[in-house]
């Protein structure tokens, strides 16, 4: 088994070029320079009493991150899009479950800081408004950064599973369904979906050349297969990073075309859009 603490060797035709985010509807980090160590424990951002401030059930931030590579560049995508979903969790009071994995070697991780419905519900509570939105920005901002130490901590395998990631995924949304603790779920997928994986996996694109009709293919072979199934029950769902570390244009077209063809399937709450 080879696994390595950088990038997942690239099969194929397949850097961060062309990347591409489809939308679906003590501070607690030691730095180090440039980079940054995780740590357990985020209670000066939590409220242990989980009570959302407008009275209503907290919302659940679901965070997968799919990582080729454990580099500076996939640390800054994970700092990118968790940096408004941490503010806005501390604005509005939410549960936040970050997940990584390495692939198929490895174990999916789950953030002992950002635990979801298993830890406590993030929220700095309000005084002067002006005042308010600044902190719930910078702690915001602070947060991302324990988020993106811990993706950058994830050993990485020669092949990927954006599959077994969404089974992960849709497992934990069932159990925060069932938990009665949360309202709307939220869900974002970070993934270059450059289907760098094994073979019998359903999203492989080894030597897959871009068509029209290829990525419904694809999809209906997940579906069909029972390797991808939908997340019932959600409030949104969105791919950030997709296309990333692609080397040449017919890549990203399968990726971005993948990315399209999946999303409606996943969740009738798709919309495409751009971060």
């Amino acid at each position: 088994m080879e696994i390595t603490r950088g990038a997942r060797p690239l099969r194929s035709a397949v850097g961060l070029a062309l990347s591409a985010v489809i939308t679906l509807t003590g501070v607690g980090c030691a730095s180090h320079g440039n980079t940054h160590t995780a740590v357990d424990d985020c209670s000066a951002y939590q409220d242990p009493y989980s009570r959302a401030p407008s009275g209503v059930a907290p919302s659940l931030q679901v965070i997968a991150v799919d990582v080729p590579d454990n580099g500076e560049g996939m640390e800054q995508t994970v700092l990118d899009v968790t940096k408004p979903i941490m503010a806005d969790a501390l604005e509005h009071g939410a549960f936040v479950h970050l997940l990584t994995s390495g692939g198929v070697d490895q174990e999916i991780r789950t953030s002992p800081c950002m635990a979801g419905i298993n830890g406590s519900q993030f929220l700095i509570a309000s005084g002067s408004r002006a005042h308010d939105r600044a902190d719930w920005t910078d702690k915001g901002d602070e947060l991302a950064v324990i988020a993106g130490a811990f993706t950058r901590e994830q050993p990485v395998s020669p092949h990927g599973s954006l599959t077994r990631v969404l089974a992960v995924v849709g497992g934990v949304v069932r159990d925060a369904r069932a938990s009665g603790k949360v309202g709307d779920i939220d869900v974002t997928v970070v993934t270059n979906l450059l289907g760098n994986t094994t073979a019998e996996d359903c999203l492989s694109m080894d030597n897959m050349t871009f068509r029209p009709d290829i990525a419904e293919k694809i999809v209906d072979r997940c579906f069909t297969s029972g390797q991808v199934g939908a997340f019932d029950g959600i409030h949104s769902l969105r791919f950030a990073g997709v296309g990333g570390y692609a080397r040449t244009t017919n890549q990203v077209l399968l990726a971005e075309s993948v990315a399209e063809a999946l999303g409606p399937r996943l969740s009738p709450m798709f919309r495409q859009g751009a971060q």
